[in-house]
This record gives structure tokens, C-alpha cells and sequence, in this order.
């Protein structure tokens, strides 16, 4: 009589193309997404690490108790560059390279309230909604006269844009639905008593409806050679087109999703994102259809993490884009905290194996930011203390390890009804130094989660490694010689469904998770293993 083979075969999980799981079944989520991400990067490989995903100290304190109110960069007609710095009311200039305060240009501003500015003429024009609008040219500072109908002085403008040549102020003290958009290339002056192609203009957006203009962001639509201006209120989406007196036009795109504040949005390539209370959106699928691709932006799992956030401090959430790293960044305070502690990563990129635009999300925490300033293939936040920090080049918060976790969904092996259990496992890791790790596992059964296992492992250097080269490329990344390491790890019991989660904390130089391997065995419906 022949023999019963036994039922076992292997699996691999070893590459997520999918970053985290943004469904909701239980029975059709595959390896190639994750139940939960956290302080770890997606890479093009469908590796998460966090090698050199960390921030150090830019700047000394800059002011003791005092908090940084917004950052921007400025660079002079003669390549000189400098990162402006808001704090405690004041307005530094700081050395782009070495981050030491190089001046102090005004002392005018107000402690607390979040710096808007924008560059025309070869010069920065700044202000925070309370203060005069000024300008410095990287040697004087001075206030410039506010816009005037004749009738209204409309200064302390909320929010600062350059757009077509001509400067844009939003939001006044008193006036929150007004706009004036100055003379061409007269960021200084706002004429509206003639009818000159030159002139500026004063106007109002949807007056009366209740809410305030709180964005604005430069759109380019190249099919329909469209310059515009995508202006946002809390609740309401504007788009303002036309280059003179004669031809500005404003017509509504949406009436129930708005931006949370005039540091929520940013250009991504041709789009727009934006943050509204519930929903990340693009403004072109905004614009298209008033819908979103679920797949790309504002999934249930963005949505489940907005919920969180502290509403009261929702003007220091921030938005900011990397297109080095193809990636948008966008920062919620959530729980009690009163500066953004909790950013979702977007990542897009372009799979050339299936040729389709894919993106991913994945979360980072435990790292309290205000202001974010991404450029020049640098990001710059500051902290609630008067610091300056630059991420990226180290793998630790400032010198504190970063706690991270990599959570698979429930997986059944291709058969969730089936009783089945793991005769093998091995999760396999780059590393650069010793580093312990938890290996959490739960069998799911018919009736309930049982049968859990935590498996502490410390992973050692200085052994034989198994391999040894660059995960990344230098143009990218940088390069990270670690070494491969092949963890075994044994899932007691058995079950339907298997969930498998990674936990722990960097040391100096980070860790890279490839994934998991292993052989699994299929039971009987009736069979126990224990």
C-alpha cells in the first residue's frame, strides 16, 4: 500500500510591492502588503529598513522654551543660501551650511504663529498673519505698505504666494475670504483703480459661507496650457486663473473637503496633494470626478489615522514633498500631542515589471516635528523646543534608537479553511550591528486568535555572514554593506490563518527586514496541532 504524502509545502515572503495593507478582508490580504508599518522606509526593492532614516540636531537651541513657527529656504541671485528660521517672534537667518545663526532680521513677528513667505524679485516677503509683510534681500529688511481698495487696508495677510509674476495675499485680519494679488512684478503694490493689464486686483472668495481661506498652491496643466492658482478654505476648493485685472476668473471645484492650513499642501510633479480634517486628496482626481483612487490616496487606513488627530492643534500639521525620495510626507499631531507626531509616508513610484504607477504607505512616530522644509535633496523640521533638525545620514532620533515594527496580515497559505501548521520558519535580516528583535505569532482558528508565541532573538555581527554588498544605490540611499542574517523561528500550534509581526529598536547604524521563508504542513479540517 503506498504511503500518504505529508502535505507540506514551502512559502516565501520576501517582497512587499504593496507597502501597507489598505484592505479589509481577511481572507484575500497576500504577504505582498503589510498589516502595519511603522518607522521603517520603503524601499525599491520591497525591503523596509531604517537605515539612515534619522534626524540629528541641524542647529543649536535657538531660543530656551521657545518653539520653531516655520522654516524657508532662500537662496540669493549670487548662489548665497540661507534657511530662515522663525522662533519666539524673531526671524533668523541661518547658516545653510553649518546651521549657525548668521543674524537676527527682525525681532517683529509674533511667538507662536506660523511664518508664511514666498520669493519675487530676488527677494524674500514674509509675515505670520499678524505682522506687517516685509522683505530682506540677504543684507536689509523692511516693511512694505499693505494693499488698499481705497475704501479697506488689507494687511497682516495670513498666507503668501507668488503667482504669474505677481505677489498674492490671502486671508486678512478681518477680511478671511479676501484676496489681492498685486501689480505685475510690483510684489509691493496692488493698483485697482485702473483697468491697466499691470494693475492688481481685490477680491472676495465665497464671502459669508463660514469658513476661512487657509491655502493656496500653483497648478500647471500641461494638456490644457493652464497656469492657475488652487486657493483651499477649511471647507471649499477655488481655482483662480487668468494673468491680468481683465481675465482673473474664480470658479468653485469642490464645496465639502478644504485644506487644514496654508502648510498642508504641495505640488507633486503636474498635482496637487492636499490635507483636509479626513482624507488626504489629490486636486486633479478632486478636479476630474470628486473622487479619489482609493488605491493611491485616502485609504480607510489614512482615514482610521486622521481620526486621530488633536483638532485643536491641526494648524501644525504639515505637508511636505521629496521628490529625491518619491515620497509626500504628511504630519498630524494625533492623541494629546500639540505638534505633529505621527507622519504618513506616501511613496509613488513607477513598478516597470507591471508597468503600472504604484504607491505605498507606511507610518512614522515618536519623532515631534513643527514646520517641515524639504529642498535641495534636504529635510529640515523643527522642534517645540528651539531646535533645528536634518533628517537622513543616521539611523537614530538624534542619537535615541527608533522603535519600529513590521506586522503581516493573517495569511491562510492559499487555503484559509485548512488547519495547517509551520514545521519551518526564518526571517531574514540585514544588519550592521548586533541588534535584538521580538517575533510575535498568533494562530487564528475557526472560533478565535489563540496560540500566540514571542520569540526574543538577538542578532549578532562578526559571524561568517551568509552575504555582503549594497542593498541600495549610492545615487539613492547611499550605500549599506550589511550583513545577511537567516533568524529560525518556530510558530507553535496551529491554525488558519497564520499573523506574524517584527519588533524592535535601532541601534547606531539600522536594520533592513528582506522578509520570511519557510515550509508550511496542511492538516486535516479536523486535525489539532499542538
Amino acid at each position: 500500500m503506498a504511503k500518504d504524502k505529508r502535505k507540506l509545502k514551502p512559502f516565501a515572503w520576501l517582497a512587499n510591492f504593496e507597502g501597507q495593507n489598505e484592505k479589509d478582508s481577511d481572507f484575500f490580504i497576500q504577504p505582498s502588503s503589510a498589516k502595519k508599518i511603522t518607522n521603517l522606509h520603503y524601499s525599491k526593492d520591497g525591503q523596509v529598513s531604517n537605515y539612515e532614516q534619522g534626524y540629528t540636531a541641524f542647529t543649536s537651541q535657538l531660543e530656551s522654551g521657545a518653539g520653531i513657527d516655520g522654516l524657508k529656504y532662500y537662496r540669493e541671485a549670487d548662489g548665497s543660501e540661507h534657511l530662515l528660521t522663525a522662533v519666539n517672534g524673531k526671524l533668523l537667518d541661518t547658516n545653510y551650511s553649518t546651521g549657525a545663526t548668521t543674524a537676527t532680521i527682525t525681532s517683529g513677528l509674533t511667538a507662536g504663529e506660523l511664518l508664511t513667505a514666498a520669493i519675487m524679485n530676488g527677494e524674500v516677503y514674509y509675515g505670520d498673519g499678524t505682522a506687517t509683510v516685509r522683505h530682506w534681500d540677504g543684507t536689509t529688511d523692511a516693511a512694505i505698505t499693505a494693499f488698499s481698495d481705497g475704501s479697506n487696508t488689507y494687511d497682516h495677510p495670513e498666507i503668501l504666494i507668488n503667482y504669474s509674476n505677481r505677489m498674492v495675499q490671502l486671508n486678512f485680519n478681518g477680511y478671511t475670504s479676501h484676496i489681492a494679488i498685486s501689480d505685475l512684478l510690483d510684489p509691493e503694490t496692488c493698483t485697482v483703480a485702473t483697468t491697466n493689464d499691470t494693475d492688481g486686483l481685490i477680491t472676495q472668495i465665497n464671502p459669508g459661507d463660514g469658513y476661512e481661506l487657509k491655502a493656496a498652491e500653483r497648478f500647471y496643466n500641461a494638456a490644457a496650457n493652464l497656469e492657475a492658482l488652487v486657493i483651499f478654505k477649511e471647507k471649499g476648493i477655488y481655482l483662480l486663473t487668468g494673468t491680468t485685472p481683465s481675465t482673473f476668473s474664480v470658479q468653485q471645484i469642490r464645496d465639502d473637503i478644504g485644506c487644514l492650513n496654508k502648510n498642508c499642501v504641495a505640488r507633486v510633479g503636474p498635482d496637487v496633494f492636499f490635507l483636509d480634517e479626513n482624507n488626504v486628496y489629490s486636486f486633479t482626481t478632486s478636479l476630474q470626478n470628486g473622487t479619489l483612487q482609493q488605491r493611491a490616496l485616502g485609504s480607510d487606513k489614512v482615514k482610521e489615522t486622521l481620526a486621530t488627530m488633536n483638532l485643536t492643534y491641526k494648524h501644525k500639521a504639515w505637508v511636505q514633498h521629496m521628490p529625491w525620495r518619491r515620497e509626500v510626507w504628511f504630519a498630524i499631531p494625533t492623541g494629546a500631542s500639540q505638534v505633529a507626531d505621527t507622519i504618513l509616508v506616501y511613496r509613488y513610484r513607477t513598478d516597470d515589471q507591471i508597468g503600472t504607477q504604484q504607491a505605498f504607505w507606511t507610518v512614522r512616530k515618536n519623532a515631534p516635528t513643527i514646520a517641515g522644509l524639504a529642498g535641495d535633496k534636504r529635510l529640515f523640521t523643527g522642534t517645540s523646543d528651539g531646535y533645528v533638525n536634518e533628517w537622513f545620514g543616521v539611523s537614530t532620533y538624534n542619537g535615541t534608537g527608533i522603535n519600529f515594527n513590521y506586522c503581516y496580515a493573517p495569511h491562510g497559505f492559499g487555503n484559509p479553511a485548512q488547519i495547517k501548521q509551520v514545521k519551518q520558519m526564518y526571517a531574514w535580516f540585514k544588519i550592521r550591528e548586533d541588534i535584538n528583535i521580538t517575533v510575535k505569532t498568533r494562530w487564528q482558528n475557526s472560533r478565535l486568535w489563540n496560540q500566540s508565541t514571542n520569540l526574543s532573538k538577538r542578532i549578532a555581527v562578526g559571524d561568517l555572514p551568509l552575504y555582503n554588498a549594497a542593498v541600495f544605490g549610492a545615487e539613492e540611499y547611499g550605500e549599506s554593506g550589511g550583513q545577511l542574517r537567516m533568524v529560525p523561528l518556530r510558530p507553535y500550534g496551529g491554525g488558519n490563518q497564520l499573523e506574524v509581526e517584527i519588533a524592535g529598536t535601532t541601534g547606531a547604524t539600522g536594520i533592513e527586514f528582506l522578509g520570511i521563508t519557510g515550509f508550511v504542513e496542511f492538516g486535516s479540517p479536523l486535525t489539532v496541532y499542538r
